[in-house]
């Protein structure tokens, strides 16, 4: 008798707003700001290219007959209102005809550990009030969520319960990725869902299912992924590389690459019990790959289908929670604690501008151990952490000029006012800039030099705005004198050392290559990263005189108003000198010739980065702020 197998296909949807920075950039009277280099917007670049992944993720739950659950980001969504009215519509249709079924998620792809609980409520009830107010999803029957980079903190898992949530995602388990407590050491973690803190319904992400549609992907199309730092047959990819320190063979076809992941179906539905869940979530997007992904897995599942092997249920998360929880009732299932787990780390190895993540269970590689000496198992949010010490130093400004930190907005004023958030008063503004430093994307997996600006440039307005309120209201009495940990200032001025330093280094290595091996005239890009060098320390001189004001004058009267001035004029400059120095490293690869072989040798330095460079940095800071204390 054949099995039932429950199958439920997620998507992650984002793109950060692609033309609000340069929105941003008008409002300020430098011209070194105002002029800085812009990224393309990627929503319409494909739309010119005659790409639409909306419209195939349609077709594919079409095609397959198979509901899809889809989570998407209020700035998505309002791009696509506005650029692709077309996908709008598609979508609004296929929510309405139940194709799709929808899952909360952070409106602005706020990463958790950046965040208070009641701005985790926020950004969901704005991503709700999107999903049904202005796309009109019906509303699911039971509500789940996605955390962004399926990061959970289970101190902060309050807020999903506030929220009504029945269920979330939840990223697979494994010793690498950190510490856990189990209910019944027995139980199935994998093919099973379990409860967590505040009795949450935790649904597992299918590791194998979700993350090695990568593989053949990778495989298929080498040559296009060498852009992001994929060079197979030039260092170690993939985990078994690692491991069995040899190769994997590349340019596969693509009724290869279809083989491969069926293959990766037929094990785990064998590996599966009777009414085991195979959850795959996976960004809808998939870093400009996911139309590949969405071929892969059609032509894949349905060669499962085609060999019958199980009674395949492709279900929405509702379907499934009916079909399963209900029966063995919720109250029976087990528990699991954990402080904190994400997603990464993956299947192939990531090269962050601090250096060499490896991969997953990567065996030993120089020296250190997968399962000993696991970076994410110490600090499961480890890409993101680096961004708590400029927008925690953020949180603090405003809460002691009286600022929320939420913004009591809505979805629909967001929408309506196409997000001129410039417009806005400062009460309402700046909750909702410092809203959006906390993207993941501006600090995680490996942004580039633009998403890297976003949160300087945002920086830069709100210490503005504060700053012109002392000069037009001396008498504005503060909120509070709560103070901040000199651990802020520390960390914001050994952040350049990764966020501009690394940067530096490995554009000197490619271009010095350049130099020799092509002979061409690099001093353009070199004087492009001389300037970057002077805005690195001018920001460093700015953030230590900042302290100086702290640690002399603030901390004796947090509310005298000419030491405000004289703090938040230094805090502005640090933020306009990282934001320049950045925007001079961009020039420095537009002015390079040949951005290929730099690519291919700032992928080559970073490689050698091992171990990487920001756990490091942390550790540092921590040290030193216990030997302060």
């Amino acid at each position: 008798m054949k099995k039932d197998i429950y199958v439920i296909l997620a998507f992650h949807a984002h793109e950060p707003i692609w033309d609000l920075p340069g929105q941003l950039q008008k409002s300020v009277t430098d011209q070194r700001v105002a002029q800085g280099i812009l990224a393309d917007n990627y929503v319409r670049k494909r739309m010119q290219e005659g790409r639409n992944i909306y419209r195939d993720l349609i077709d594919f739950a079409s095609d397959l007959q198979a509901p899809v659950t889809l989570d998407i980001s209020n700035e998505l969504l309002f791009q696509l209102g506005r650029i692709r009215p077309d996908s709008f519509t598609m979508l609004k249709d296929a929510y309405s005809s139940s194709l799709i079924s929808p899952l909360y998620t952070m409106a602005h792809h706020t990463h958790v550990c950046l965040m208070n609980e009641d701005e985790i409520e926020e950004e969901v009830k704005l991503n709700e009030q999107f999903i049904h107010d202005i796309v009109g999803a019906p509303r699911p029957k039971y509500r789940g969520m996605f955390f962004t980079e399926c990061s959970i903190d289970e101190s902060k898992l309050k807020a999903a319960r506030n929220l009504d949530m029945e269920y979330i995602i939840f990223s697979h388990i494994t010793e690498e990725k950190g510490v856990f407590s189990f209910s019944d050491p027995d139980a199935d973690y994998i093919f099973k869902p379990f409860r967590v803190k505040h009795d949450l319904l935790a649904l597992p992400r299918n590791f194998p299912v979700s993350q090695l549609i990568w593989k053949p992907i990778t495989r298929w199309y080498p040559d296009k992924l060498r852009n992001q730092g994929f060079l197979m047959g030039q260092y170690y990819v993939f985990s078994e590389e690692y491991q069995n320190k040899e190769y994997l063979e590349s340019n596969i076809t693509k009724e290869q690459a279809i083989a491969e992941y069926t293959q990766v179906l037929m094990e785990q539905i064998n590996l599966a019990p009777d009414s085991g869940l195979l959850l795959y979530i996976q960004d809808l997007e998939l870093m400009d790959f996911g139309d590949l992904a969405l071929q892969i897995a059609n032509a894949s599942w349905k060669q499962i289908l085609e060999m019958d092997i199980a009674n395949i249920h492709f279900v929405t998360p509702d379907q499934y929670i009916d079909r399963y929880v209900k029966e063995v009732k919720k109250e029976n299932l087990p528990k699991i604690g954990f402080k904190k787990i994400s997603w990464a780390p993956e299947i192939r190895v990531l090269l962050r501008y601090d250096g060499h993540y490896p991969p997953i269970d990567y065996g030993e590689f120089r020296g250190h151990k997968s399962n000993e000496d696991s970076i994410f198992k110490k600090d499961p949010f480890i890409f993101w952490e680096q961004g708590s010490f400029f927008t925690g130093f953020f949180d603090w400004l405003l809460k002691v000029h009286d600022f929320e930190l939420t913004a009591d907005v809505t979805a629909k004023i967001l929408n309506d006012e196409e997000y001129q958030i410039m417009q806005f008063p400062g009460e309402k503004r700046l909750p909702i800039q410092l809203r959006l430093m906390k993207r993941a994307c501006n600090w995680g997996w490996a942004p580039d030099e633009d998403r890297q600006k976003r949160p300087f440039l945002d920086g830069f307005l709100i210490a503005d705005h504060l700053l012109l309120l002392h000069k037009l209201y001396p008498m504005r009495r503060m909120r509070s004198v709560e103070r901040i940990d000199s651990y802020y200032f520390e960390g914001l001025k050994r952040l350049l050392e990764v966020l501009i330093d690394i940067r530096i280094d490995y554009l000197h290595f490619g271009l010095d290559i350049l130099r020799v091996d092509k002979g061409f005239d690099i001093s353009a890009s070199i004087e492009k990263l001389d300037h970057s060098k002077s805005y690195r320390q001018l920001a460093k001189s700015h953030i230590e005189a900042a302290y100086q004001i702290y640690t002399d004058n603030m901390l004796k009267n947090l509310k005298d108003n000419d030491t405000w001035i004289a703090f938040l004029e230094q805090i502005r400059e640090y933020c306009r000198c990282v934001f320049i120095s950045t925007d001079q490293i961009q020039r420095a690869w537009i002015n390079s010739q040949d951005t290929e072989t730099l690519i291919n040798a700032m992928y080559k330095y970073l490689y050698d980065l091992y171990p990487p460079r920001f756990p490091s940095l942390i550790d540092e800071i921590k040290q030193e702020k216990a030997f302060i204390q």
